[in-house]
């Protein structure tokens, strides 16, 4: 449509002006191919609800063009709007995704969402308020759309204090950006929601895997553009070796750096932040003030640095670009608690009773877990398979009692009540029951001891306790539904309704054995010698504190009393996890 006069149209007229071409050149020839309203005092008001979209011009405005002096009138882009895929000349192709919006389309500033590189994209969106608006001058514009958005999703995550290694990002000072590149707190797996019109163009493309998402590590890069800090480059790595099926239509990946020649490798950054607003860089916590076995964090990309407009979320599909922007979500991270210092209570896990016996000579009193060759081992009860990365290892750690939470109960002794009810039924009897109370878990030491679990039962050899062996009867109780997810004040009443279950064993020469495919509080037992039953440390004096009973009487009846009064006992907070992927 041409207009260099006065032209009116009143609302409510079926006006339609799509797939017309302006490329003749000239002056005025190859402006505007949908309207092209110039001349001296022009006017032209077309209905609101007027479909323009998908015309082309050579030089500028493909669907408006208004001249110096003109004046138009027009409305906003209507709905189910796309573009059409065709271009004219040296005009690039449009692409074929839907319309959102009026954009600049001015010579020398095309629109294009689509350029090779990003230093060709120009996506200036032109917005007005209500359903029409006036502009006199100058103006070229297109029916298009803009740049879309990656949501950076952090996954949830669950670890145990401690850990050999972690993630070397974690932000330390949040004012300038610093961060330790030693820490014990893991390294931060994502999710990546793409714009719909992506995850589409992936579908046409037949690019998908099992579960019907795409391998992104091999079509997302992140960078940043116009960063004065240096420009950098990530690229992405899949979190473990292999998926089996896609979660928020993509997988879960590492962020690792990727710099080209001269740029520093810098991680990116990751901020930990508690309910109060405090960023913390590291996994120790105290239960007692904590008032829980457990804390939970908030993680997400720290970007203070970096305006979210210089971050650019790159899509290649077969050498089609889409350049998005970045949306930042939250992820959580629950820490528990562990007692002792990491190289006290986690033990690498051995593949052979060869490398146990090798082990057991370097360290007699530890607790080791026997896995084959041929373990896949899986981060948290996901299906993120990290064996080739993983130090797997296994968590044998004392009960948390009133000393960690602050809390007046003897949470070990109560366990060991529970766990006498459990053995009495099997038809075993004590004179002066002993026992030893456990927490056990796989971990990953290389990892900031996140949890593992695997696609096999787990062997564990423990330890026999100071004044026993091998000819020592034993009895083992596992509290299957017990975990350190719990506030300090829910613990009472837990242990009488937990899942309390009696565990066969076997005395070998590398300590007591059991085969287990879930893990939490373990109790063994056995019958002691001399007054005042206890529990007592590895290699250590059984101490004068500790007994079953809290009057210190070592009598059957007294135990079993105690053991039975539901109103005094208390549970530890440990969960059951099944070893085997879900």
């Amino acid at each position: 449509m041409s207009n260099n006069g006065t032209t009116n149209f009143d609302e409510g007229v079926d006006l339609t002006i799509t797939g017309n071409t302006n490329d003749q050149g000239g002056a005025s020839g190859s402006h505007g191919g949908g309207i092209y309203n110039s001349g001296s005092g022009a006017t032209l008001a077309i209905p609101s609800d007027t479909v323009i979209y998908n015309n082309h011009a050579l030089t500028d405005g493909d669907d408006i063009y208004n001249g110096t002096t003109s004046t138009i009138t027009f409305g906003q882009i209507g709905s189910g709007w796309a573009l059409d895929g065709a271009g004219i000349d040296e005009v690039a192709d449009d692409c074929t995704d839907a319309i959102t919006g009026w954009y600049d389309d001015a010579a020398g500033a095309r629109w294009e969402a689509h350029a090779g590189t990003y230093d060709g994209v120009h996506v200036e969106s032109y917005a007005f308020d209500g359903e029409t608006t006036t502009v006199t001058g100058p103006l070229a514009l297109k029916a298009a759309h803009g740049l879309g958005s990656v949501a950076v999703d952090p996954a949830d995550i669950t670890v145990y204090m401690g850990g050999d290694q972690g993630y070397e990002g974690v932000i330390t000072d949040e004012d300038n950006g610093s961060y330790d590149e030693s820490n014990s707190l893991p390294e931060p797996g994502f999710y990546f929601v793409l714009p719909e019109e992506i995850n589409q163009a992936f579908a046409t493309a037949g690019i998908t895997t099992d579960g019907g998402a795409a391998d992104l590590s091999q079509h997302m890069r992140i960078y940043t553009h116009g960063y004065n800090g240096g420009e950098l480059n990530w690229k992405l790595e899949m979190y473990g070796a292999t998926q089996s099926n896609g979660v928020n239509r993509q997988f879960i990946y590492r962020i690792v750096p990727d710099p080209t020649p001269g740029q520093e490798a810098v991680p990116v950054r990751l901020q930990f932040t508690s309910e109060d607003g405090t960023t913390f860089t590291n996994d120790t916590f105290d239960p007692a003030q904590a008032g829980a076995l457990h804390q939970q964090y908030t993680m997400q990309l720290y970007t203070e640095l970096v305006d979210a407009n210089q971050v650019v979320f790159e899509v290649d599909i077969k050498g089609t670009k889409y350049y998005n922007s970045m949306e930042l979500r939250e992820g959580v991270l629950d820490i528990r608690y562990v007692t002792g210092d990491q190289d006290d209570v986690v033990t690498d896990v051995v593949n052979s009773e060869e490398e146990l016996a090798a082990a057991r000579a370097d360290n007699p009193d530890k607790a080791y877990a026997v896995m084959p060759d041929g373990t896949t081992y899986y981060i948290n009860e996901s299906q993120v398979d990290v064996t080739g990365s993983a130090a797997p290892s296994l968590l044998f750690d004392d009960l948390a009692g009133s000393d960690d939470t602050g809390v007046a109960a003897d949470h070990p002794q109560q366990l060991a009540n529970r766990a006498l009810d459990v053995i009495t039924e099997t038809g075993a009897s004590f004179e002066h029951p002993w026992y030893q109370a456990k927490y056990l878990d796989l971990v990953d030491a290389n990892n900031g001891n996140v949890y593992l679990t695997t696609d096999q039962p787990v062997t564990v050899y423990w330890p026999y306790p100071a004044g026993t062996d091998q000819n020592t009867e034993f009895h083992l109780v596992h509290f299957a539904d017990l975990d350190r997810d719990m506030n300090n004040g829910e613990i009472s009443g837990q242990i009488e309704s937990s899942s309390a279950a009696y565990v066969e064993v076997e005395n070998t020469e590398h300590g007591i054995r059991f085969t287990t495919d879930g893990f939490s509080p373990f109790v063994l037992m056995w019958e002691g010698e001399g007054d005042g039953p206890a529990e007592p440390p590895v290699n250590a004096e059984p101490p004068a504190s500790g007994t079953l009973t809290a009057t210190g009487d070592n009598s059957l009846t007294a135990i079993t009393v105690l053991g039975a009064a539901g109103g005094t006992c208390i549970a530890a907070a440990y969960v059951l996890r099944k070893r085997k992927a879900q």
